[in-house]
């Protein structure tokens, strides 16, 4: 299992290589919601780079929303439209060019 609490950022990107990274806003999300089941349900929508989720460090519940990284444009688009059929808040956030 990965330890989704590192960042992989910092050892995917290579010397002159261009990165585009697709990052969505996930709100809305149960207190009771953690990463093992939110990274299954992206991964099976198209490949994540990172997940974030925002953690209250007094309740050690989550703060109700995330932020998830992929790695195409089209599995960025396709996460909107599947995920915001659950009632959450999600869109695309931004796009990212790491050279």
């Amino acid at each position: 299992m990965r330890p989704w609490n590192t960042s992989y950022f910092h050892y995917l990107v290579l010397p002159n290589v261009s990165v585009v990274a697709f990052q969505i806003y996930c709100g809305k999300l149960p207190k009771d919601l953690f990463e093992d089941s939110l990274i299954p349900l992206f991964e099976n929508i198209g490949a994540i780079w990172d997940l974030r989720l925002m953690m209250d460090p007094v309740s050690g519940h989550n703060r109700g929303y995330c932020f998830v990284t992929f790695t195409e444009k089209k599995a960025a688009e396709e996460a909107v439209k599947q995920v915001s059929n659950l009632y959450l808040l999600v869109f695309i956030l931004e796009i990212r060019e790491y050279v």
